[in-house]
């Protein structure tokens, strides 16, 4: 007995998606790595000239955070551009790195001698002259771990589906 398969398997949508992701990748890509290259330009020149002692330490430790999360985010969308996935590990460790360096910087900069107030403007429990912790800082801080862990939920659920395909 000749028996052949019930099932067809398209795969012109998994073409499709893959072409659709690579471009959009590509041009996180391009767009990350113009600023990645302006993060680098940035965190020499002001460690080079002190910039630090010009707009106070808590101003150059914000902005210096703001770089450092942009490089990366760069590095996380490359390796994921390399793994030609639409979900990996990486990203998910990625947004958990920039989370913890927001939420960490977001408890560091009020207690700086220099900072009369957050340098975003908000604060997190703000008594007299006391302030617990850059409002802004700990959204986005919240907001990229909980987006780390929704990238990890979904690299799992793609290895899952891999698996029993």
């Amino acid at each position: 007995m000749n028996k052949t398969n019930d099932f067809i398997c398209n795969t012109k949508f998994q073409e499709v998606k893959s072409k659709n992701l690579k471009r959009t990748m590509l041009a996180c890509l391009v767009i990350t790595g113009a600023f990645a290259v302006q993060a680098v330009v940035n965190i020499t020149q002001w460690t080079l000239w002190n910039v630090w002692t010009a707009i106070g330490f808590s101003n150059f430790l914000y902005h210096l955070t703001w770089n450092i999360a942009i490089l990366v985010f760069f590095f996380t969308i490359l390796f994921l551009y390399w793994s030609h996935e639409a979900f990996h590990q990486i990203l998910a460790k990625g947004m958990n790195i920039i989370g913890i360096l927001f939420l960490v910087v977001a408890f560091i900069v009020p207690r700086i001698s220099d900072s009369v107030s957050v340098p975003s403007g908000m604060s997190f429990i703000r008594y007299h002259d006391f302030i617990l912790a850059d409002g802004v800082y700990i959204i986005l801080g919240v907001i990229c771990l909980l987006l780390g862990v929704l990238f990890l939920n979904g690299y799992r659920l793609q290895n899952e589906v891999d698996a029993i395909l």
